[in-house]
């Protein structure tokens, strides 16, 4: 995460998407963060209107676990704790495979909720039912 403020920012205002929105300015933005990213978009709701920009709204979510291990948060300054937009589906499967415990401690293969492809799962499986029988069944766990 950068220390800069403004930096944090950046993603508040269309007019820095010009690819996107083309000439289209002050469009209203909805920002997803987690917790930890509330003071930097704290400061950007409060010189929004000061620069003639509607405040962004923000939406708050969980972090997803760090490939590294489920008691971990994910961060994208380091690269193998993430799965980037830029990586290939090779890249992609090996990081996953490289989080799966795979039975080493015992401890972990008796608590799904220490398996990071399991975590996974509730961020991105919309149909809870499926991700209870995965459990049940003990595919990861």
């Amino acid at each position: 995460m950068s220390p800069c403020p403004a930096m944090q920012g950046v993603p508040s205002f269309s007019s820095n998407f010009p690819q996107i929105f083309g000439i289209s300015e002050n469009i209203p933005c909805l920002i997803p963060c987690a917790i930890d990213q509330d003071p930097f978009f704290e400061i950007t709701r409060k010189i929004a209107p000061k620069i003639s920009f509607e405040k962004p709204n923000l939406i708050y979510s969980g972090f997803l676990p760090s490939l590294q291990g489920a008691q971990n948060k994910m961060s994208g300054s380091d690269s193998e704790s993430c799965i980037r937009l830029s990586d290939s589906p090779k890249e992609i499967q090996q990081k996953i495979l490289n989080s799966f415990d795979g039975g080493k401690d015992g401890d972990k293969m008796m608590n799904c909720d220490m398996i990071v492809a399991y975590q996974f799962l509730h961020c991105f499986e919309e149909k809870d039912c499926l991700i209870k029988e995965i459990k049940e069944v003990r595919v990861f766990c």
